[in-house]
């Protein structure tokens, strides 16, 4: 079972060294307290309406990045608040380093659907059903970019 005052703690901790070891990377660090837990804002010195944000809430941690997110919990009640922030030490650290993007499947400019993937797994190869656009966002933003499905006849 996930203690929630720990697992508040110790994300408070890991991402206090994990921002202070990125000085280029990483711009700030904001904490704000919410009545179900914390609310963490790792600033992006390229793009400040970018930025991650992660959720302490009960015994999950939610990582928030341009619109997609991702959950880590206990569900099997075997997990240590640990190993919940190695998980989330090492997402962020692929959103910062380049190796995670955010997506969004588009319809014209109705999103149908978002997420995270590895950086470069998606180029156009396959389609959502209904999305007529896929754009990627990155922590530095020159590797965003949008593609849109190509007219077959």
């Amino acid at each position: 079972m996930i203690d929630r005052d720990k697992l508040n703690a110790a994300v408070e901790k890991a991402l206090e060294i994990f921002v202070s070891l990125m000085p280029t990377m990483i711009s700030s660090l904001r904490v704000k307290q919410h009545a179900t837990g914390l609310e963490f804002t790792v600033g992006n010195p390229q793009l400040s309406e970018r930025p991650i944000s992660i959720f302490t809430e009960g015994g999950e941690i939610i990582v928030c990045f341009a619109g997609s997110d991702y959950h880590i919990a206990d569900y099997d009640d075997r997990r240590t608040e640990a190993e919940l922030v190695e998980d989330m030490i090492l997402g962020v650290a692929g959103i910062v380093g380049g190796h995670l993007e955010a997506y969004e499947w588009l319809n014209g400019d109705v999103t149908i659907a978002r997420g995270l993937m590895p950086a470069g797994s998606h180029r156009g190869e396959q389609w959502l059903d209904g999305a007529d656009q896929f754009k990627v966002f990155t922590w530095e933003t020159c590797g965003d970019y949008t593609l849109s499905k190509p007219i077959t006849d």
